[in-house]
């Protein structure tokens, strides 16, 4: 959230640029997955001597910031992506702040297929369906139909869910709220 503030405001907040917001949540990122895995005992990772363990070595974390594909450079939108979609992975164990983030900045920009070289840095998004018909994202939390008794303040509420001129039915899963992009 940092790295993005001061990538927007094009200046250092709290003492640090945005590359070094970015860089050190990387890190600090890694890191903590990385305790997660030992504390939860994973098992390679409850093994340090495992042959498939590979643990989050600073060393691994410097070379995952060099990756063109990571290291931060370009143009600010750029940067803002690379920033959203590095906060997309932390946010692995809390789907609910990706969610949400990605409603908040429209970012990562997801393809609709996947990339031919997996290392290119986009995000997929795999296609959502029921059965044939394709199914949205779901953009907000829809509220229950009341009785009858509570119908006019609930018509109200809808009415005022409708923020933006394009919602047209702002009580479905796939509209959106004023802060939605």
């Amino acid at each position: 959230m940092m790295a993005e503030i001061s990538e927007k405001a094009g200046a250092a907040k709290g003492g640090k640029t945005a590359q070094q917001w970015y860089e050190d949540g990387i890190r600090n990122s890694m890191k903590i997955y990385q305790q997660w895995g030992e504390r939860m005992k994973v098992l390679s990772a409850a093994e340090a001597t495992a042959a498939d363990y590979a643990p989050i070595t600073d060393a691994k974390i410097a070379a995952y910031l060099a990756q063109p594909q990571i290291a931060y450079t370009g143009s600010s939108a750029h940067k803002l992506e690379l920033i959203v979609s590095q906060a997309w992975v932390n946010f692995f164990m809390r789907p609910e702040e990706a969610w949400s983030t990605w409603k908040r900045t429209g970012l990562p920009k997801f393809k609709e297929y996947a990339a031919a070289n997996p290392t290119d840095g986009t995000a997929f998004l795999d296609a959502i369906s029921a059965g044939a018909s394709p199914l949205l994202i779901p953009r907000r939390s829809i509220l229950p139909t009341p009785n009858s008794f509570n119908i006019e303040n609930f018509n109200a509420a809808v009415t005022k869910l409708g923020a933006k001129p394009e919602d047209l039915q702002p009580n479905k899963s796939e509209g959106r709220i004023f802060w939605d992009k």
